[in-house]
């Protein structure tokens, strides 16, 4: 016993004028007035032997306070020595009118429920603390910090809160009154049934300090939900206010379920929480973040609201994004229920959606989008089963669709959205890849190994370009209503590749009762005459008699370069050169290769380009070298230019001239021998390495040494000179 006092000394620091109460149900001596050597041997005499801000320490037994509550003086520090046996048959009340913050340690009890009444012009600068308690459940319900004054609430400070370590077989909530946080209340590693945030609306002071105000929830383990519904936090429309000043985290979890059912005012950040069944966000216009969570077996539900759209302008760019659902990975199977079973469901005024890894069991589909401006979908991996109805269902406002990857569904990506790009993404395995009647314009997307329809394009904004559309086992791209896919009146680039589809690479299914232009310009298809693809790739199977296809030109492979520089039989008389050649119509690049032999048989430069120059330095001297350049683009590679010949005879310099760095090797080109000679630094290994890096030889070195690569097959190589803190790189010739 005496141990355990000591050790609790140590371990609570003295306050002020306070005293230290104790209590020990061993103690039948019939002395007790409270201290170490006579305790009381009941708590509700140690409580009412006590005064505000007392600690009251309790020696491990069993208590049963008369009426089975015991209600706590301001202030109260009750400590217990271990909630294993320090029991206490009762429920405890915190319901003073104080200033003071009360502990609750290492107790088994009932219930806590704190009570205080609506307390003004109070002033809370630390937390009260629940830590190491078994019980049943723990409830803050004070009044909070109000007044009503016509038709407007003051708020006043509200007490904050650390409830740790405790195990709760029912609930921990939050349920008071309004008023102002001006403190973080944190709740962690507890275990428990469900965590619950149900208090009246809450304010923050505009300039706080570390760490901030809100909540913090993390590395509890809860059996059912962690729920959050809140009154109204601050000013909804002063987006600067919104974010962050109240800020609730929910990190490092394992729950059954999150959610979110709150008025306005809050920034939510949920993160790394490990769920079974979900989470599901309906609050008002909060800041919210879902990130790097594992979602067991459920969703993401979001019919969050947002800043209001009509609340200071009406253009789109001015509008608050204030959804994020990022990195998180989710496993869902279907429930058989066709409005519910999507991983993600986003109805909310505003989201972006990121960076998510989902996979879908059965009938569950990826995304189901009916989100306000802006939604943004980006860098996702999708993938859902034959039998779920979509990868992405989208009736969502304006914004971007890029970077995703979808595998499965019936239909990969199904739009009726007003986004306005879909760019960079996969679509593989679906029945139908894409089918779009919104807004959106499509390019440089892989849609391919559809067992059906690769594309349907049935009312989209577009233009169609660069996408690859390609395997599929029925229809490339079906077109059933005007597009411009190369040519027409959004000036669309084409260049799609619609190559080896089942059926026709294009089908053209456009009823036309008024004269109007199908543009298909300038796209690969499976054949290279225009005759051809009209009748092999493309069945144009359009009604009404006024369809004209603006079909005149294909995609075709670039023709050949011309070359200009350096010219035929050219002298270069230093040791770099400029390669120069004309630009190409439609080469999207440019191959340059340098060789040695005029078969190209030895390669000294060989590298692809998107320009029409190139500079190369540290050419051999009295070396002849042959050139040539070829354009590619989405079509295929052209044809090599004729090769041209030039030399280099570099005049007027001694045989041994030390370059800008010090070294020289000489002489280049050799027929075997060499030597590096370093004016300023000591050599001390020189390495020779074939083009492709492979080290053929090492030799150790000194200032200056002779290397003999006379066995070796003739053709450039890259000689290493490594100094003490420098590698040094010559091309040698080798005839």
């Amino acid at each position: 016993m005496k141990n355990f006092y000591i050790l609790i000394l140590l371990l609570i620091p003295f306050l002020g004028s306070a005293q230290k109460i104790y209590v020990d149900a061993a103690n039948t001596s019939g002395v007790e007035s409270g201290t170490s050597i006579h305790p009381y041997n009941t708590v509700e005499e140690g409580i009412t032997g006590s005064k505000t801000g007392d600690t009251i320490f309790v020696k491990s037994g069993n208590y049963s306070p008369p009426g089975g509550e015991l209600f706590l003086n301001p202030g109260t520090i009750l400590f217990g020595e271990n909630p294993a046996n320090t029991i206490i048959n009762a429920d405890i009340r915190d319901t003073a009118r104080s200033e003071l913050p009360f502990e609750i340690h290492n107790l088994t009890f009932g219930e806590f429920i704190c009570g205080r009444g609506n307390y003004l012009n109070a002033h809370f600068s630390k937390p009260c603390l629940i830590k190491n308690n078994i019980c049943r459940e723990i409830a803050i319900a004070h009044g909070g910090g109000y007044i009503e004054k016509g038709d407007e609430y003051i708020f006043h400070p509200i007490p904050f809160f650390k409830i740790e370590n405790n195990t709760v077989s029912g609930e921990i909530t939050f349920s008071h009154g309004m008023g102002k946080i001006v403190g973080q209340n944190i709740v962690r590693n507890n275990s428990a049934e469900t965590i619950s945030l149900k208090h009246g609306a809450v304010t923050a002071p505009i300039v706080q300090t570390e760490p901030g105000c809100g909540y913090l929830i993390e590395n509890n383990t809860i059996t059912g939900e962690i729920a959050f519904k809140q009154g109204a936090g601050v000013d909804s429309t002063m987006v600067e206010i919104i974010q962050n000043l109240i800020k609730i985290v929910v990190s490092n979890n394992r729950a059954g379920i999150i959610e979110i059912k709150s008025g306005a005012g809050h920034t939510y950040h949920i993160d790394n929480n490990t769920i079974q069944k979900g989470i599901g966000d309906v609050s008002g216009a909060c800041w919210t973040i879902i990130s790097n969570n594992t979602i067991l077996n459920g969703g993401i539900s979001d019919i969050s609201g947002g800043t209001n759209p009509d609340f200071g302008c009406e253009d789109p760019d001015c509008m608050v994004e204030d959804q994020f659902i990022e990195n998180n990975t989710i496993y869902f199977e279907g429930t058989g229920d066709p409005d519910e079973d999507f991983a993600i469901i986003a109805k909310s005024r505003s989201v972006t959606i990121r960076n998510n890894k989902i996979i879908c069991k059965g009938a569950a589909s990826g995304m189901q989008l009916k989100s306000g401006r802006p939604t943004n979908v980006i860098d996702n991996i999708i993938s859902v089963e034959p039998v779920a109805d979509f990868g992405i269902e989208t009736e969502a406002g304006y914004g971007v669709v890029t970077g995703n990857k979808i595998s499965g569904g019936k239909i990969g990506y199904y739009s009726k959205s007003g986004a306005v790009l879909f760019e960079n993404n996969i679509i593989t395995g679906s029945h139908w890849g894409f089918y779009s009647q919104g807004l959106e314009e499509v390019k440089n997307n892989t849609i391919s190994n559809c067992t059906g329809h690769g594309m349907v394009l049935n009312g989209l904004r577009g233009p169609i370009s660069g996408n690859t559309v390609t395997d599929n086992d029925s229809t490339g791209i079906w077109v059933i209503r005007v597009v411009d896919l190369g040519g027409g009146v959004q000036n669309g680039v084409g260049k799609n590749i619609i190559q080896r589809n089942g059926y026709y690479d294009m089908r053209i299914s456009i009823n036309s009762v008024t004269p109007d232009t199908l543009f298909i310009n300038n796209n690969i298809w499976d054949h290279e005459i225009i005759t051809d693809i009209l009748k092999y790739d493309i069945l144009n199977e359009s009604t009404g008699g006024k369809l004209l296809l603006g079909f005149n030109s294909i995609l075709a492979k670039p023709a050949v370069v011309q070359l200009v520089s350096p010219t035929n039989l050219a002298v270069l008389t230093n040791h770099s050169a400029q390669f120069v050649w004309q630009t190409v119509e439609n080469a999207d690049s440019y191959r340059l290769q340098i060789s040695t032999g005029e078969v190209f048989e030895t390669l000294f430069f060989d590298t692809l380009l998107t320009t029409v120059t190139y500079s190369i330095q540290d050419l051999p001297n009295q070396s002849d070298f042959y050139w040539r350049v070829l354009a590619s683009n989405l079509a295929g590679e052209g044809e090599w230019s004729p090769s041209r010949k030039f030399s280099t005879l570099i005049t007027g310099l001694q045989e041994t001239e030390i370059g800008k760095d010090g070294i020289v090797l000489y002489p280049n080109p050799t027929t075997g021998k060499f030597r590096v000679l370093s004016s300023e630094f000591r050599v001390e290994r020189v390495e020779v390495a074939d083009l492709n890096g492979k080290i053929l030889k090492t030799q150790q070195a000194h200032n200056e040494m002779s290397f003999d690569i006379g066995r070796l097959q003739p053709g450039v190589y890259v000689i290493k000179i490594f100094t003490r803190d420098t590698i040094y790189s010559r091309l040698v010739l080798l005839k």
